[in-house]
């Protein structure tokens, strides 16, 4: 067929909400697509959001906005976590009665960590209030934002009561989208962090997520890491309709076979098979949140990188000890498998979960414990962290900091994530 008279192939971004619990993120998302993503029975009965819930609208442009319900409970952070670590923008619900609380400044910091520089707020439960009380709701937010990357989003008054605003937010949404762009994972394997599994009739066992990089086609082999259990693609299902593959940023469900339902567990990672190891260290460029404990050699933090939480030894590489509001060069020992590559973006919290240290993203893989005091070392991985999605970058720098060793085409592969070929 000629290709210049191939459909334009329909952008899919994904927008995650935060916020307080009972601030009305979920009333809203439902407001915004006509459905109700508090799907689990134990979510109806206690009124609140313990998975992440799902629903999708489309933009006047033809865009499908999937926009992933988050948790606002505290001891649910890590799903927020999870969800935000494939968000192309946020939409962050502050109750007009109440302002910003404390899980709102938390995931006001979880998300500039996690660079999502694309925001929108909707100021809700304004048939509740005056004027006077909005505006001094308005003022906390934009001071909340103004030392982040996201400061000067609009801030959006609305009612799910009533309506009011919420066409206004459907708007404001369409004008923060960030620009169309080309796969930034091209080069890289398939990986897909696991948010659920189950078994579905008719179909076997199924597992969603939100693929980090690559493309995965029906029929196409694959592994679940860290355990190495092979399978075939049976079907796939992307924002909830049919589909011959999946791809990097989109809401994902696979059917698989010779794969059993019932072993497969949250932060497991669906990835093309016979690549990726797992390994116990990773390095990790994180910037320390301004009121934060600094960290210290031996110290032990709370890992959430993709759909998975892990404890881990620190160690910093650049200085004596990372100090709160700045950024570091870090070490990652972690206390069982990790399944990550370069450019994954992370979370550290406190070991007991809760506070939130700070975030970034992971620099290189290690095979093991990197050496303490070799500046070129630490100057190589500095270079390596701005440049983490050129696979060129990811090759020479694997190269450089394993100069003194051997390395082949599957060990590289290995520890970037990158396609064999």
């Amino acid at each position: 067929p000629d290709p210049t008279h191939e459909p334009q192939r329909v952008r899919r971004v994904i927008l995650g909400t935060a916020g307080h619990i009972d601030h009305g993120k979920t009333a809203l998302v439902e407001r915004l697509t006509g459905t109700r993503t508090d799907r689990l029975k134990e979510e109806q009965d206690r009124g609140m959001t313990i998975d992440v819930g799902y629903a999708e609208v489309r933009l006047d442009d033809g865009t499908e906005v999937g926009l992933l319900d988050v948790p606002g409970h505290e001891r649910l952070v890590r799903t927020m976590v999870a969800g935000a670590t494939a968000m192309d923008l946020a939409l962050l619900v502050v109750a007009g009665d109440d302002g910003p609380m404390p899980q709102t400044r938390e995931h006001v910091e979880i998300l500039d960590v996690l660079g999502v520089d694309q925001l929108v707020v909707a100021l809700t439960k304004t048939d509740l209030v005056d004027d006077e009380m909005l505006m001094l709701a308005e003022e906390e937010i934009r001071a909340l934002l103004e030392p982040t990357g996201m400061r000067g989003a609009p801030i959006l008054r609305v009612s799910s009561q009533t309506g009011e605003g919420v066409e206004a937010v459907r708007a404001a949404i369409a004008a923060a989208l960030p620009p169309a762009r080309e796969d930034p994972t091209q080069g890289q394997i398939f990986r897909m962090p696991v948010m659920r599994g189950f078994v579905a009739p008719g179909r076997g066992a199924v597992v969603t997520g939100i693929p980090l990089s690559g493309r995965l086609g029906t029929g196409d082999g694959i592994e679940i890491l860290p355990a190495a259990w092979t399978g075939r693609v049976r079907s796939i299902q992307v924002h909830k309709r049919p589909s011959e593959e999946a791809r990097a940023a989109q809401r994902t469900a696979l059917a698989l076979s010779d794969v059993s339902a019932e072993k497969l567990k949250r932060g497991m990672v669906v990835a093309t098979s016979g690549v990726l190891q797992p390994a116990r260290r990773v390095a990790a460029r994180v910037r320390l949140l301004p009121g934060a404990k600094g960290l210290r050699h031996g110290d032990r933090a709370r890992l959430h990188v993709g759909a998975d939480q892990v404890v881990v030894r620190i160690h910093v590489l650049d200085g004596a000890k990372a100090a709160p509001g700045e950024t570091h060069l870090l070490e990652l020992e972690a206390f069982q498998d990790l399944v990550t590559a370069p450019g994954d973006r992370l979370v550290l919290r406190t070991e007991n979960a809760s506070d939130t240290l700070g975030g970034g993203e992971v620099v290189q893989v290690l095979a093991k414990r990197l050496p303490r005091k070799r500046p070129g070392i630490v100057k190589a991985l500095l270079a390596r962290a701005d440049r983490l999605h050129d696979p060129e970058t990811l090759l020479l720098g694997e190269l450089e900091i394993a100069a003194q060793e051997a390395a082949d085409v599957k060990a590289v592969a290995a520890r970037t994530a990158l396609r064999p070929d």
